[in-house]
């Protein structure tokens, strides 16, 4: 289901890793700076949003470039 997705959402390869950096951020600067649960959620669930809606946009066929 997910390697569907993948295919399907073809910027959820960069969603997911931004999801993962803030992530790793978020335990590494712990100690320094408090991020409440709700707006880690709510920074996951937008990135992922945005990701998912910039994956349906049609892409614009009329630049690209096609090597034979």
């Amino acid at each position: 289901m997910v390697s569907y997705a993948l295919d399907w959402l073809r910027y959820l390869r960069h969603g997911i890793a931004a999801v993962l950096v803030f992530t790793g951020a978020k335990m590494i600067g712990s100690e320094w700076v408090h991020i409440s649960l709700g707006v880690s959620v709510g920074i996951i669930g937008l990135v992922l949003g945005v990701t998912i809606a910039v994956s349906m946009w049609p892409a614009d066929q009329g630049d690209s470039v096609t090597v034979t």
